[in-house]
């Protein structure tokens, strides 16, 4: 009677217990192994660089703009003084007589270039791409060095 009972106890726990397989640990390990994590950054990275040497081929645009506003002072004589009433509203009378003028300068410029050929950019394209496919197959590399460590502990 007992070994029934204790038959039935081992049937219904084995519905509840489970046991790792191989493919769950291997997930487990995709998300914590610090190898393969190492390795998809550098590939990161290493893709990075391409469009970064690409952007040298591409049309800079600069902009600026600049504004400015200076003062002058001008001593005011009676001959002068029904010429300057004729001036402009910039300018202020003190109470010395003397008169200060104020002129307001704005410059704006924009500046386009374009690089039509370099060596240098056109060496660093080249370096960029393969840059990228040897990141992608030390990543490829690391993720097979994984499954291999994986199996082996299992």
């Amino acid at each position: 009677m007992w070994c029934a009972l204790i038959g039935v106890a081992l049937v219904v726990g084995a519905k509840f217990a489970r046991a790792n397989d191989l493919l769950d640990l291997y997930r487990l390990a995709l998300s914590r192994d610090a190898v393969l994590q190492a390795a998809t950054y550098q590939r990161d990275a290493a893709i990075e660089a391409r469009p970064q040497a690409l952007a040298q081929w591409l049309p800079q645009v600069n902009a600026g703009a600049s504004a400015g506003r200076e003062r002058q002072g001008v001593q005011e004589t009676a001959a002068s003084s029904a010429v300057t009433t004729t001036q402009a509203a910039n300018c202020t009378l003190s109470d010395q007589q003397t008169q200060y003028c104020y002129t307001n300068s704005h410059a704006y410029g924009l500046t386009l270039t374009q690089t039509l050929w370099s060596f240098e950019s056109f060496s660093r394209l080249g370096e960029a791409s393969f840059l990228a496919a040897s990141a992608q197959a030390n990543l490829l590399a690391a993720q097979q060095s994984l499954l291999l460590r994986v199996a082996s502990a299992y």
